[in-house]
């Protein structure tokens, strides 16, 4: 019988915390790491191409601005290892709230490039709030 009672309190005990800890709101935290494929630098910004999950190339526009100072929106780590280089964008509650590029240190590798183009139009590809990404 105590076999019995106490087997049943851990079996109640685990479908409540599945139950409590197992849903995944909007509200809650998340985030999301994409290789990168190439990296366009400019005065104004990274110009980054990226994998999606159904193999094509997507891409997206992060100013210079979000990484610096106190209430930046991203960071840059820079490295050398094999997985290098990607990113990884975190949301909360549903909203963007920071992103880090991982990339490359040497400049000369494969995936690093310069953006060019008119200056009119590329100053307006950087003027954003958040990253717009299509995974």
């Amino acid at each position: 019988m105590k076999k019995l009672t106490w087997g049943l309190v851990l079996v109640l005990l685990a479908v409540s915390a599945f139950a409590v800890f197992g849903q995944i709101r909007d509200e809650d935290p998340f985030y999301r790491s994409v290789p990168i494929v190439k990296v366009l630098s400019h005065p104004l910004g990274y110009k980054v191409y990226y994998l999606k999950i159904n193999m094509e190339v997507g891409s997206f526009y992060a100013p210079v601005d979000w990484f610096v100072g106190v209430a930046n929106k991203g960071a840059i780590v820079w490295g050398n290892d094999a997985s290098f280089p990607y990113f990884t964008v975190y949301w909360n509650k549903g909203e963007f709230s920071y992103i880090k590029l991982f990339l490359v240190e040497n400049k000369r590798h494969e995936s690093w490039g310069v953006l060019r183009g008119s200056e009119d139009l590329i100053a307006g590809r950087f003027d954003i709030e958040e990253p717009q990404i299509d995974f």
